[in-house]
């Protein structure tokens, strides 16, 4: 029996065959890179006065101006399993060589989305900075296919009590952890 048949299986389309990716960049490596993958066509975006804006695409550069936050497309189409989601992460180098960063953080796909990804980032440098490019091809994000739980709310008469004991006998809460 094969090692690795029991494992989900995430299902990739790609809007042109000769997109990369996704693909791990180490044998140890968590999750999958995705790449800005294009051709021709309109870029939806904000800028910094979260202005809506649409901008057309033309060869393989896509420029970031401070504030900007672009919907950068993958040219992927993904088929999650369900009772999966993926999880979007950027890529470490590309927030300290790109001062980018996800516009929202971490992306949650649920299993039944089945549009293209795309990776809303947002470029997080001042506004005395020209201006930064990705090129085609480039690697941004990660994804992470993860195993979702299914839970239900429960409704609370009152607040939860304490749950462990508190380090300097303190109220809790942010920044709690110590005195200074």
């Amino acid at each position: 029996m094969e090692k690795n048949a029991n494992l989900p299986k995430l299902g990739i389309y790609k809007l042109d065959q000769s997109f990369e990716g996704p693909k791990k960049s180490t044998l140890g490596a968590a999750c999958f890179d995705v790449a800005f993958q294009t051709t021709d066509g309109v870029i939806q975006y904000y800028d910094k006065h979260n202005s809506p804006m649409e901008r057309e695409l033309r060869g393989n550069t896509l420029r970031f101006m401070p504030g900007d936050r672009i919907l950068v497309p993958t040219g992927l189409i993904f088929d999650i399993p369900e009772g999966y989601h993926l999880k979007v992460h950027v890529r470490s180098s590309t927030g300290i060589k790109k001062g980018l960063c996800l516009a929202h953080s971490t992306g949650i796909i649920d299993w039944d989305y089945t549009g293209q990804l795309y990776m809303p980032l947002m470029m997080n440098s001042s506004d005395d900075v020209s201006g930064v490019d990705i090129e085609r091809g480039e690697r941004l994000c990660q994804i992470e296919l993860v195993k979702s739980e299914d839970y239900k709310l429960k409704h609370l008469k009152e607040p939860p009590g304490q749950k462990t004991d508190r380090v300097l006998g303190d109220a809790g809460g942010l920044g709690s952890t110590g005195d200074k």
